[in-house]
């Protein structure tokens, strides 16, 4: 089935991001819908509820922003945000090399190489491949960052009686920079990954296959119909267990630096110092 648009004049961007030392990142681009909902809409997260299940999607939770956040990825699942409120910018493809998130937009040197940054508000969608990295940072209007989802779940539940609650979230008013998740039907996120996770995380990530439909577009060649054809992952390998440096395969660290430090440091205490010496 092909999914009505909201607003007719909405544009679609794709971004073929590339894996990083630090980052899997997706052969899928990371696909943006500007606009996919007016910026005067006001019942932004029930139709995106809606249409989330009616695609085969789940929605899961609500957050309002901060300043910043640390940059992450999900594992095991593809992802779908929706702008409800505000206004932010967001970075996409690259690992922080520091457990401060400040100090990532403050200072070069705790700035991962690669990704891109693009700006977000209100109305935009963002459709991220799993395994890409993304960092939300100064969110406008500033406030704290909270969960909003109802009853403050950590995933929402499937019925007439929480999607009126979902209702009154927006009712209310939402002081932030505000998003609305959801992950492919029977797809859980995993764990909040950080980035060096090794090459065996490389090879999990890259295995996932594509939604069904697309959580906006369901069938339409528009979406990830005609945009996640093919394999989404790069070359896929045999490797069963974790690897040295001097096995692990050109592929493991194809940008920007093959076979560096980085590519082999398994938190981010060992990424601190090392950049201190």
């Amino acid at each position: 089935m092909t999914t009505p648009h909201p607003n007719p004049e909405f544009k679609i961007e794709t971004y073929h991001i590339a894996p990083t030392d630090l980052i899997p990142n997706s052969g899928w681009p990371l696909i943006v819908y500007r606009q996919f909902y007016p910026f005067d809409e006001l019942k932004i997260s029930t139709k995106f509820y809606d249409l989330l299940l009616s695609n085969d999607w789940h929605p899961k939770w609500i957050y309002q922003y901060g300043e910043t956040q640390r940059s992450h990825y999900h594992p095991t699942a593809h992802e779908v945000m929706a702008v409800l409120s505000g206004s932010a910018r967001i970075r996409f493809g690259a690992a922080d090399l520091s457990q401060d998130p400040l100090q990532s937009l403050e200072d070069p040197k705790y700035f991962e190489k690669g990704g891109i940054t693009l700006d977000a508000q209100k109305g935009d969608v963002f459709l991220l491949p799993a395994g890409l990295a993304h960092k939300t940072h100064y969110a406008r209007p500033s406030a704290p960052f909270l969960l909003l989802t109802p009853e403050g779940r950590a995933t929402m539940e499937v019925n007439s009686e929480y999607r009126e609650k979902l209702r009154e979230v927006e009712e209310r008013g939402i002081e932030g920079f505000a998003m609305m998740g959801g992950y492919p039907k029977g797809y859980q996120p995993g764990y909040f990954a950080v980035g060096g996770e090794g090459a065996l995380e490389y090879s999990r990530v890259w295995s996932i296959p594509p939604s069904k439909l697309d959580p906006l577009l369901g069938d339409s060649e528009m979406g990830t119909k005609g945009l996640w054809k093919g394999q989404g992952g790069y070359p896929k390998t045999s490797i069963e267990k974790e690897t040295t440096p001097k096995e692990k395969p050109d592929w493991v660290v194809p940008f920007p630096e093959k076979g560096s430090w980085r590519a082999d440091l398994r938190n981010i205490d060992q990424l601190e110092e090392k950049l201190a010496t």
